[in-house]
């Protein structure tokens, strides 16, 4: 298992290395030069910010950009445990967020989420509400040419929920959903972007840590990293995420999976993914809970309005307006 673990951290070091030391330089191809509100509304995550189901994108929203999201997961118990559901039960979660782009480098956001169940028989409380988000994500001011984004995010989990799903280390698809207690979360990100929104390629890496306010809970590391590929209306994604201690890491069995999804856009402005969990994380030895079940799968829909939309594209028109002159007179 420890040569698990040292390959995991090899493969995370060698990423950021590669992220930070190589690519700076670069520039992208092909990516939009001009100010204008793509056709195609940006994918976004369970927090209704830019990003893949889970994996978070350094971009920001945009200054006067809002965006609803509903995500609703299910998995089914096929192996219980004292510290999870019993064998069979089906387990559903719903989150509704919100974000707001308060200017072209702060977003504001929050998301509550329930939870409901059937054959759900070893605890009384099978429904109720879950965990209510709130927090603030920053971007560096990168120039608009540049491939590369990084920010920073800082959220408060309130876990207003009477019934903490899987209780074994921090197992479980649904621990954050269903957490029983309040936690801190900061969270590195950084995007790599080639191509705009409409026609182009991004990969995400996400670093973040937890902390019980309590301190009652270990600190736990978070690590994530997904790749999309924008295609006109459609998006592919994959990402990998991992939830364990940050005091006694084990990559291999503790939560690790395997996100592929589809996301198809339009150009009202509305989106709509769907995608499936899928665990890597080995069982765990001495007959101790294994972290996830062998897959979950969610549906989401989400809406986005860029209030400044018509503005900016009215200010492009006019510079246009004003450089074509010019590009005639050298033609000349």
């Amino acid at each position: 298992m420890s040569g698990s673990n040292s390959n995991m951290s090899g493969f995370y070091a060698g990423t950021l290395f590669f992220t930070f030391c190589l690519f700076p330089s670069i520039r992208t191809v092909g990516a939009e030069t001009d100010n204008r509100t793509p056709m195609y509304s940006p994918v976004v995550n369970g927090e209704a910010l830019r990003g893949l189901s889970s994996v978070g994108s350094a971009e920001s929203m945009g200054a006067g950009r809002m965006a609803f999201g509903f995500m609703s997961p299910w998995y089914k118990q096929q192996k219980g445990y004292l510290n999870t559901p019993n064998a069979g039960a089906n387990l559903y979660t719903a989150a509704g967020a919100y974000s707001y782009g308060i200017n072209s480098y702060v977003d504001l956001f929050a998301s509550i989420a329930g939870f409901a169940s059937s054959n759900y028989v070893n605890t009384n409380r099978s429904a109720g509400l879950g965990t209510i988000r709130t927090g603030a994500q920053g971007s560096l001011s990168f120039p608009r040419h540049a491939f590369l984004r990084m920010g920073g995010q800082t959220v408060l989990i309130g876990g207003t929920s009477r019934n903490q799903i899987n209780t074994y280390r921090a197992d479980g698809y649904n621990y954050f959903e269903t957490r029983t207690g309040y936690d801190l979360m900061g969270k590195l990100l950084q995007t790599i972007q080639f191509g705009g929104e409409d026609w182009g390629f991004k990969a995400h890496l996400n670093e973040a840590g937890v902390v019980n306010i309590s301190g009652k809970e270990a600190v736990l590391l978070l690590l994530g990293v997904g790749v999309q590929a924008n295609l006109s209306f459609a998006v592919l994604g994959a990402e990998i995420n991992s939830r364990t201690r940050l005091k006694s890491v084990s990559f291999g069995t503790d939560p690790l999976w395997f996100t592929p999804s589809l996301s198809i856009r339009s150009p009202n402005n509305m989106n709509a993914m769907a995608g499936v969990d899928i665990s890597l994380s080995a069982d765990r030895s001495g007959n101790k809970p294994r972290a996830l079940e062998p897959y979950r799968v969610f549906g989401a829909l989400a809406f986005s309005l860029d209030m400044t939309a018509q503005r900016r594209n009215a200010e492009f028109a006019e510079k246009g307006k004003a450089i074509k002159p010019v590009f005639m007179q050298i033609l000349r």
